[in-house]
């Protein structure tokens, strides 16, 4: 069997707040050749990193991972034609709106004709004994069965290796024991990570993850009785959200001039910014205003890597628009216009780096109650902010995950392999949200008071 590779190899990434980047694998060199790989190991011990070295998805800060053959780096097209990569939430996979159409997808590349393209998807559904669901929406499949269309859409392409980062972690044990059967029958080279160490138990070598480090390499057996001692007494840890982004800067500790300056103060001054941004004619104004509130952001310490932050997740979009405007309306208004847009969002991240979410969220109330009076509901408002601010991180990080659930199977390039899954996902964020707020009790037209009667 062809091998897989790592040589000496780290990952390291920046972290907001520090000078030091964060190793998140660490001196890592092995020769992977056994059918089946077992990864073990704490949240956020560098067990996913680990994963997707193999397909590209990550790139080694220093050394190389090659893949029979290929550099993951310099080959990734080819090292992608041989892995395929199953997320842990095959939704974050799963393009395309039924089963048929997403193994469809996985063959488009290799099999041009339509028709012979829809007779190998249903060969593959079938081998998997999910022919019978192919033209149900994936949101009506129960978990074990996306789990299962996750895994027909990346073997449809028929990969050397399968890479599945925690496959059963979402999975009841009915499920769960249909994953395990489906995959013991597969002749791909397998390499899983997972907490299911009676899966880890099927595997023929397995390696404990601790700390970015490889700590145990061996038989099953062995590997999870070095895990269990490993973690007696020790508390688990959870590792950060990956690739879940702030369109504004989150709230920074500090006590400069703009941190004790009163909220109603800061929201006057983002106001008074978004009407700048439609009474400012000139460009070199609107720089200006720009120049200077970059200047404030960086004296409340929140740092430049925070600002390029907030700049850079809307640079796309001010792209096209800019784009756009040079086209109808010539370069000076084209700038003003990507430059105003910027103000607000600079200014925007100036009042969310130096107050508190919850400051931020009673000066909301604060501010909204003399709309009582018109039956506007300050608390409810208040919550609308507070869902927006949590929803900005999950949508770009859908994007986040899509991207790389697009990149491992060669759609990097496919505009619906991008978007739809975001759109999907975000519908189902929201109702997901309601739900969990029902839950709660929050939200609930009786949970607050009603507007004085006789006023409005």
């Amino acid at each position: 069997m062809n091998s897989i590779n790592f040589s000496n190899v780290s990952v390291a990434v920046a972290v907001d707040g520090s000078d030091a980047p964060k190793t998140l694998l660490q001196d890592v060199s092995l020769d992977l050749r056994e059918r089946r790989i077992g990864v073990i190991g704490a949240n956020g011990s560098g067990k996913s990193t680990l994963l997707r070295l193999v397909n590209g998805l990550v790139e080694p800060s220093q050394g190389s991972v090659v893949v029979h053959g290929h550099n993951t780096v310099h080959d990734v097209r080819k090292v992608r034609a041989n892995v395929g990569f199953v997320f842990t939430d095959p939704l974050s996979q799963l393009v395309m709106p039924t089963g048929r159409e997403d193994v469809e997808l996985s063959l488009r590349r290799s099999i041009k004709n339509r028709q012979e393209r829809a007779s190998r998807a249903e060969s593959v559904l079938e081998r998997f004994g999910i022919l019978h669901l192919a033209d149900q929406s994936i949101y009506e499949l129960s978990g074990g069965e996306r789990q299962l269309l996750a895994l027909a859409a990346v073997l449809a392409v028929d990969p050397a290796v399968l890479v599945l980062d925690e496959p059963s972690t979402l999975l009841d044990l009915r499920n769960r024991e249909l994953l395990r059967r489906t995959m013991s029958g597969l002749e791909q080279q397998v390499i899983m990570s997972t907490h299911d160490l009676d899966l880890a138990a099927d595997m023929d070598r397995v390696l404990v993850v601790e700390a970015g480090r490889i700590v145990f390499d061996g038989g099953p057996s062995a590997a999870v009785a070095h895990y269990r001692c490993a973690v007696r007494g020790e508390p688990g840890g959870s590792g950060p959200m990956r690739g879940h982004g702030f369109l504004l800067a989150n709230y920074v500790r500090g006590d400069s001039l703009v941190h004790r300056t009163p909220l109603w103060a800061k929201f006057l001054v983002v106001a008074a910014c978004g009407a700048a941004s439609f009474l400012i004619v000139d460009w070199l104004v609107s720089l200006l205003v720009l120049a200077l509130l970059c200047g404030i952001f960086l004296l409340t310490g929140a740092g430049f890597r925070r600002l390029l932050r907030a700049v850079w997740l809307v640079a796309p979009i001010l792209l096209v628009i800019g784009a756009f405007q040079w086209w109808q309306l010539g370069g000076p208004t084209a700038a003003r216009i990507v430059l105003n847009v910027l103000v607000c969002v600079v200014a925007a991240s100036i009042l969310t780096a130096t107050t508190p979410v919850q400051d931020l969220l009673d000066g909301v109330v604060r501010l909204a109650r003399p709309f009582q009076r018109w039956g506007a509901d300050p608390e409810r408002f208040a919550l609308t902010i507070a869902i927006m601010l949590r929803s900005i991180p999950f949508i770009a990080g859908a994007f986040s995950d899509v991207r790389d659930a697009a990149r491992a199977r060669g759609l990097e390039r496919n505009p619906k392999a991008l978007i739809l899954p975001v759109f999907i996902s975000t519908v189902a964020y929201a109702r997901q949200t309601g739900d969990a707020l029902a839950a709660r009790g929050l939200g609930e037209a009786d949970d607050y008071p009603e507007p004085p009667p006789g006023r409005g």
